[in-house]
């Protein structure tokens, strides 16, 4: 049982009430619904308990936790064909749920969601197949939590003291939380699941230590945590602007995960590399673009366009076993070398965007207000 809220109310803020105990109705019926979907990659919902002021819900037992858990538990795989094609279905059953979220089609004349705070707590991990007597790494079923609880939660939040943090994870926002009157698309959901996959490749091919470290280093100048984006200034003379960006360290690393020899073929590591690339980590909203163009030359597409793409990777795999992984060694390929200057990923695990890298462009991670978008 997860309990989602607690707190002390004043009894004149009966306005604010309403709008919590309407967006609270608004959640269990969201859950109703989807359970009604019945969908393998959400989790199941069991039932919903107000006692006073807190609110409570069920649903089923994950055996193994969330998916960072999973990461820290399968510390370092061993990659196969078989790891790797089930890790690419498991995120089409993803999509495949967060697509009927988005458009609705989970209930007759329903409304759609976005889901609003998706991150690797947020997906659950539910065992499907008996451990393997070899030592090899099951992937569990993925299901999706906390739909709909971001909305939820803002408000909730409100009265609270003011100590209190944000619930929503702030580090796997999209860069249009920057413009707070913007009204949030379905697309924000789809910066936060390009993440989430770019976590996995890394994961997959240098184990989690290596996600741990990359993780680290997407840092603001100061030395703390941030999203995954920062600022560019203009190269333009006189021009003081500056625009969003995907964090300089993610696209370091991006760009060593493209030199890995998974990566430089056709591959689904490659595919999935590319996605993230150029078509969820993406400062733009709107169209979508061909897979291949570079971050942020494009716009972010939907999660029935990021379906589509999947579905063609797995069609790759039905006639090329290779494509699931190449089969080469990766007896010594243990480290990522994610910086211009041939330092391995963990070294200078502080380093910032503040610093040039071609003397055409400056980063700044640091959280400003920005005057172009």
């Amino acid at each position: 049982m997860k309990k989602i809220m607690k707190s002390v109310m004043d009894s004149t803020d009966l306005g604010k009430h309403q709008q919590l105990h309407t967006e609270w109705l608004r959640e269990v019926d969201v859950q109703i619904a989807m359970r009604q979907a019945e969908h393998k990659n959400v989790i199941e919902f069991i039932g919903a308990v107000e006692r006073g002021y807190d609110r409570y819900l069920m649903f089923r037992w994950a055996e193994e936790g969330n998916l960072r858990t999973f990461w820290r538990t399968n510390s370092r795989p061993a990659l196969t064909t078989a790891l790797v094609k089930d890790v690419v279905y498991q995120i089409i059953g993803l999509v495949d749920a967060l697509q009927k979220l988005h458009t609705g089609s989970y209930r007759t004349g329903g409304e759609s969601f976005r889901h609003g705070d998706l991150k690797p707590e947020n997906i659950l991990c539910v065992t499907i197949k008996p451990p393997q007597t070899d030592g090899g790494i099951n992937i569990p079923e993925l299901k999706i939590s906390g739909m709909g609880l971001a909305k939820y939660h803002s408000v909730a939040t409100e009265f609270r003291p003011p100590t209190s943090m944000r619930y929503t994870t702030a580090r796997y926002e999209p860069p249009e939380v920057l413009s707070p009157g913007q009204r949030r698309s379905r697309r924000y959901d789809m910066w936060s699941l390009g993440c989430i996959i770019l976590e996995t490749v890394i994961w997959l091919l240098y184990g989690n230590q290596t996600l741990e470290i990359f993780n680290e280093k997407i840092v603001d100048k100061s030395g703390l945590k941030t999203h995954w984006f920062g600022f560019e200034q203009s190269t333009r003379p006189g021009d003081h602007r500056s625009r969003v960006s995907v964090h300089c360290n993610i696209q370091d690393t991006m760009q060593a995960l493209s030199k890995d020899q998974e990566c430089d073929s056709d591959t689904a590591m490659r595919d999935l590399l590319e996605i993230v690339r150029a078509k969820l980590l993406v400062v733009e909203l709107g169209a979508a673009i061909a897979m291949g163009a570079k971050s942020g030359t494009g716009r972010r597409i939907t999660s029935y366009e990021l379906s589509k793409c999947l579905q063609e990777m797995a069609k790759k795999g039905e006639t090329n076993e290779h494509y699931w992984f190449t089969g080469k060694s990766r007896q010594g390929v243990d480290r990522l070398i994610a910086a211009p200057d041939s330092k391995s990923l963990g070294q200078d695990a502080r380093s910032n965007c503040s610093q040039s890298k071609d003397k055409k462009s400056r980063f700044s991670c640091a959280n400003k207000q920005v005057t172009t978008f």
